[in-house]
């Protein structure tokens, strides 16, 4: 099942995170934003931090990637194989993998740094 509230996308942590909302958000977001960077690419920031807008514009930047891109990019951000097989059906499951991802690493960063 795809998270689809911002509790959802970080129940990979067993404890309450000690960080309001908005702030995991932005953490989010800013991680997204460096992997993308770091893959030679640059995105939009979203209207507002709101998941459901970063959601929206991920899922726009993801549309107009050139395909050939896709493959070194989820590779930058290391989305699982799994991840990609099941996007076949379009983005949404894909952007919503990535959002993931980027929760987990968020996740370790607050954790052991």
């Amino acid at each position: 099942m795809l998270p689809t509230t911002v509790e959802s996308l970080f129940a990979i942590v067993k404890e309450p995170l000690e960080l309001p909302e908005k702030e995991l958000l932005t953490l989010l977001w800013d991680q997204v934003e460096r992997d993308i960077n770091s893959a030679g690419f640059s995105i939009s920031n979203p209207p507002s931090i709101a998941l459901s807008d970063q959601l929206q514009q991920l899922l726009q930047f993801l549309e107009e990637l050139p395909s050939h891109a896709l493959p070194g990019l989820l590779y930058r951000i290391d989305v699982p194989e799994s991840a990609l097989l099941s996007s076949m059906d379009g983005f949404q499951t894909l952007a919503w993998s990535i959002l993931h991802r980027e929760a987990i690493k968020v996740v370790l960063r607050l954790r052991y740094s």
